[in-house]
């Protein structure tokens, strides 16, 4: 009775430690997610001075209307970023006449978010040249979209990251920048 009772107890501290450690670990990974690098010189120094009209959407979509527009360009931000940090690069795109939607992700992990620009373009049937656009990881995670989605996009724009993804053979345009 009395070693039954003993292994009991080494069950039940065995259980309790891998508890601890999945706990622990799931813990630090979503405080590990919830910190990100802040926005703060695009809140600071963004500028009213172009053409340009920001309409949010919610769930964390803006869209950057310009007064006549060339195209579109629906862009992912890099993971921990926060993705307000963007908007001046929007703003900057759309004066030029691209209607730039910058997408807020899940936790701030592109990952968790490569569906996230579904059906966006559909909110602007008049743009004809959609591209898909990321930043870091978001880079990654915009070009897995844009393949499976061939028939939306002319192309995708990677701004310090890469497609996991062949291109050859897509169709879509590709830049990448560094």
């Amino acid at each position: 009775m009395k070693k039954q009772q003993e292994v009991l107890n080494k069950k039940l501290m065995a259980w309790i430690i891998i508890g601890v450690t999945v706990f622990s670990s799931l813990l630090g990974a979503v405080i590990y997610m919830l910190d990100v690098y802040p926005a703060v010189e695009a809140q600071e120094y963004s500028s009213g001075s172009f053409s340009v009209t920001p309409f949010d959407y919610g769930d964390g979509i803006t869209a950057y209307e310009p007064a006549h527009i060339k195209g579109g360009i629906i862009f992912y931000p890099e993971a921990k970023v926060e993705h307000t940090a963007y908007e001046d690069l929007m703003i900057s795109i759309a004066s030029r006449g691209y209607i730039c939607i910058l997408v807020g992700m899940p936790l701030n992990q592109p990952a968790l978010g490569r569906n996230a620009a579904m059906a966006l373009e559909m909110r602007y049937p008049q743009v004809e040249s959609w591209y898909m656009c990321g930043h870091g990881s978001g880079a990654k995670a915009a070009a897995a979209y844009a393949v499976k989605n061939t028939e939306i996009f002319d192309g995708v724009i990677l701004l310090g990251g890469y497609s996991s993804h062949d291109l050859k053979g897509t169709g879509l345009k590709a830049i990448s920048v560094y």
